[in-house]
C-alpha cells in the first residue's frame, strides 16, 4: 500500500465516517499487524505507516469518549441505581460509558459499567482511588474526577464520575498538529506543569496511576487545565501490578510494566515524559529541556525522579530559561 499523507484517521484506517469503535478496532489491528516493525526489519515506509495507523486510532478511540462523538450510541438501558441515561458515548477497554444525570437532583456525569464481573475488581479501584484524591487537597481537586457513586447493578460494578467539561484527550490535541504546523513547545510546557503536579498528588498519597497514557490526559485549552482519568490501573503504595495495556499504547509504557513488574511513581514519570514527547512531535526539544526527557525517559526506574515535584521544579527553572517569566498563551488548535 502506497503511503499517503492525509491527516484524517478514519481515511487511515480505511473505514467509512460512520464506523462503529468495533469495525474500527479491527481495521487498527489488521494494519497493525500488517505494518508492525517486527514483521518489517529496517522499512522506513512500514515504519510511517504503523506510527500513522496507531495515531488514528488514538484520535478515533479518544475522540469518541468527548460530548457528541461520532461514535456515541444509543443505550440499551435507560436508568441505573440513582442515574438516568442520557446517551450511549462509547465501548472502552473494559467499561461502557454513559452519559447520566441523577434522577434526585441536578447532577450530571459519565457512568462506567464493567462488561464482565470478572473486572468488577478494576472499577472498585478506581473509586478507591478517587475517593482517596478528592480529599487529600481540595484545591487540587480540578486535577482529577469527582467520585459521584459506585455500587453494584446485577453483579457487575458501576462508577459515576464527574464530566470533565470542554476538555480534550492529548491525543486529540496531537492529531491537530502536523509538520507543517508544529505545535508551540510553550504549551509543551504549560501542560507539563499541570502534569507533574497532578501526580506529586496522587503520589503524596501513595498512589501510582499506572497509565499515563495521552487518551488518559485531558486538557482545557481555555484555561490551562487538566484531569487525569481512569484510574482502574492504580496501584497503592507499590502493593499492585498494572493490571492489563492499552495496545494503541503499547510503546508509551515503560520496561518495568512490559515486564510485570509493580510500578513505582517513577513508572508515572516515564509515561508523562512520553506523553509530552509524543505531543511535541518532531519539534526540536529546547536545550534546557533535553537533560529533563532524558532523565524522566531512563530505561532504568532508579536513573529517574522519584519525586514530580522535583521534576517540576526543574522544568519551571528550565522554562524560566528558555522563555523568561511565564505568561498565559492561549492554546488554539490548527484545523487539518
Amino acid at each position: 500500500m502506497r503511503h499517503t499523507h492525509t491527516h484524517d484517521p478514519r481515511a487511515i484506517l480505511g473505514v467509512e465516517a460512520s464506523a462503529s469503535p468495533e469495525t474500527i478496532h479491527a481495521a487498527y489491528k489488521r494494519l497493525a499487524l500488517l505494518y508492525h516493525p517486527d514483521r518489517n526489519h529496517g522499512d522506513p515506509t512500514a515504519e510511517a505507516r504503523f506510527k500513522d495507523v496507531t495515531e488514528a486510532y488514538q484520535a478515533l478511540t479518544a475522540a469518541s469518549t468527548t460530548a457528541g462523538g461520532s461514535n456515541a450510541s444509543s443505550p440499551s438501558i435507560v436508568k441505573l441505581g440513582a442515574w438516568e441515561i442520557v446517551e450511549g458515548l462509547r465501548k472502552g477497554g473494559i467499561a461502557d460509558l454513559y452519559r447520566v444525570r441523577s434522577v434526585a437532583d441536578s447532577r450530571s456525569g459519565i457512568l462506567k459499567i464493567v462488561r464482565s464481573a470478572r473486572d468488577n475488581a478494576l472499577l472498585a479501584i478506581e473509586a478507591e482511588a478517587l475517593k482517596r484524591l478528592s480529599v487529600s487537597d481540595p484545591s487540587m481537586a480540578r486535577y482529577f474526577p469527582s467520585p459521584l457513586d459506585s455500587f453494584e447493578a446485577s453483579g457487575r460494578r458501576v462508577n459515576v464520575i464527574s464530566t470533565s467539561e470542554e476538555c480534550l484527550p492529548l491525543s486529540v490535541i496531537r492529531a491537530h498538529f502536523s509538520a507543517a504546523q508544529p505545535i508551540d513547545f510553550r504549551h509543551v510546557v504549560w501542560m507539563g506543569n499541570r502534569l507533574f503536579e497532578a501526580l506529586g498528588i496522587a503520589h503524596r498519597q501513595g498512589i501510582v496511576h499506572g497509565a499515563v497514557l495521552p487518551q488518559h490526559l485531558l486538557f482545557r485549552p481555555g484555561d490551562h487545565g487538566l484531569v487525569i482519568v481512569d484510574w482502574t490501573c492504580a496501584t497503592f503504595e507499590g502493593k499492585r501490578k498494572v493490571p492489563y495495556l492499552v495496545p494503541a499504547f503499547r510503546n508509551h509504557y515503560p520496561p518495568e510494566i512490559l515486564a510485570k513488574r509493580t510500578p513505582a511513581p517513577g513508572t508515572d514519570i516515564f509515561m508523562a515524559m512520553s506523553a509530552l514527547s509524543y505531543l511535541a512531535g518532531k519539534i526540536p526539544i529546547p536545550r534546557a529541556f533535553r537533560p529533563l526527557f532524558e532523565w524522566g525517559l531512563a530505561e532504568s526506574p532508579s536513573a529517574r525522579p522519584a519525586d514530580p515535584w522535583t521534576l517540576l521544579d526543574k522544568w519551571r527553572a528550565a522554562a524560566t530559561a528558555t522563555y523568561g517569566e511565564p505568561r498565559f498563551i492561549p492554546l488554539v488548535l490548527p484545523s487539518n
